[in-house]
């Protein structure tokens, strides 16, 4: 799946801006080398925008960045996986979300930054000095480690792409936090309750914004992620390397949703292990091929209302997945496999996959064995197979009626 995009957008909306807010780049990006220790190469080009302009921006963008084929497949990934429903415009929800929150951008092709002109109903000279802080920070960071090759060059892994957007909105998060603490005469450093309270606060979704509230649990998460977590995360970097860890996430980026998530999987290097698919005579051409981390599981569990999906998916270790799908396009078949902390872990992943998630994510279910470890039958898409062994759980979907 393509999770990315190749600009920024704030996470909150705070408010659109004046032309006149331009006049502070330099003494915001004076502040912003005192607190990371870089150095500005050159001037950060700005301009605005108005809400028509983003608009054919956006979707000029998406049109470069995901090929239609892609988009296709993502969606037909995603409903497979469990984590859209079949109403759902895929494209259309995530235009929908980003043309609600964009208050500012910053473009890491063009090296531009831009912020929304002022409708006169929202926001205030502090919040707009806020959302420029942030896209500066993009800036300053791009100058120093060149954003657009570090998203360009992460691996394969889905869950690697989401890791390394939580080091660039966790970081301009958190530099955004710190310049406004700095402002007020105080600093977030040493103060972890004050930075998780913030993370919690913008994690969520809120009727202020019905585009977000309106989107897929998986849109929402994978949206918000980046921004919460990775700003606990960069805090907790910064506070074991001091300004060394600006660079060393750049450096040494996490390969996990897990590694944002337990940030001292991360300074401890401890990489998850790599998974073989589940064995069979597979002839459907590859759809897509990519894996799942831990917040993936969270979503998955939290989508089939499982209560305590937190504590399940913490026990997640690794994982990997394969979407085939015939040439008429009339069947997909999920091979999936998931490795756990331990036994225990993996049968409580099974137990709520059995439970919560395949009676309804499948439709028209008939069980033919229903056992401690192993659970077969069939759906109006085919028949499945859910079986753990040890500390590994397979899932097969959509295989050909037997």
């Amino acid at each position: 799946m393509k999770r990315t995009l190749i600009f920024w957008l704030i996470a909150l909306n705070l408010g659109a801006a004046d032309a006149a807010i331009f006049a502070e780049i330099r003494a915001m990006t004076h502040q912003i080398e005192q607190i990371t220790g870089w150095k500005s190469k050159r001037k950060v080009p700005a301009a605005m925008m108005n809400k028509q302009q983003l608009d054919r921006y956006l979707n000029l963008r998406m049109s470069e960045d995901v090929k239609p084929g892609e988009q296709r497949a993502e969606e037909v990934t995603l409903r497979r996986l469990g984590f859209i429903g079949d109403n759902v415009d895929l494209k259309q929800s995530m235009l929908d979300v980003m043309n609600e929150q964009a208050a500012a951008f910053y473009d890491t092709r063009k090296k531009r930054l831009f912020l929304m002109e002022s409708t006169g109903d929202r926001g205030g000279e502090q919040m707009q000095s806020t959302v420029l802080v942030h896209e500066l920070s993009h800036a300053l960071a791009d100058q120093q480690h060149g954003l657009y090759r570090f998203m360009q060059s992460a691996g394969p892994s889905d869950d690697e792409h989401l890791a390394r957007m939580a080091v660039l909105e966790g970081q301009a998060t958190w530099l955004m936090s710190e310049y406004v603490a700095q402002q007020n005469g105080a600093t977030l450093l040493g103060r972890p309750e004050v930075v998780a309270m913030m993370a919690k606060a913008s994690s969520s979704s809120s009727s202020e914004f019905p585009a977000l509230d309106a989107a897929p649990l998986y849109l929402q998460e994978t949206f918000l992620f980046p921004y919460s977590q990775g700003m606990v995360f960069q805090s907790k970097v910064i506070e074991k390397l001091g300004k060394a860890g600006y660079s060393e996430v750049f450096r040494r980026p996490p390969a996990t949703t897990q590694q944002i998530l337990h940030p001292d999987l991360y300074l401890a290097n401890r990489l998850p292990p790599r998974l073989a698919l589940p064995a069979g005579r597979f002839k459907e051409p590859v759809l897509s091929d990519g894996t799942l981390g831990e917040l993936d599981h969270q979503i998955l569990l939290r989508q089939f209302k499982v209560g305590d999906w937190a504590s399940i998916a913490a026990g997640w270790s690794a994982c990997r997945y394969r979407v085939l799908e015939d040439k008429q396009r009339t069947r997909v078949t999920l091979l999936y496999v998931s490795e756990w902390r331990d036994e225990a872990a993996a049968e409580a992943f099974f137990a709520a996959y059995r439970k919560s998630i395949l009676p309804v994510k499948l439709k028209s279910v008939t069980f033919r064995q229903d056992e401690e470890a192993l659970v077969t039958g069939q759906a109006s898409d085919g028949s499945f197979r859910l079986e753990r062994r040890g500390k590994l759980v397979t899932v097969l979907e959509g295989l050909p009626l037997e």
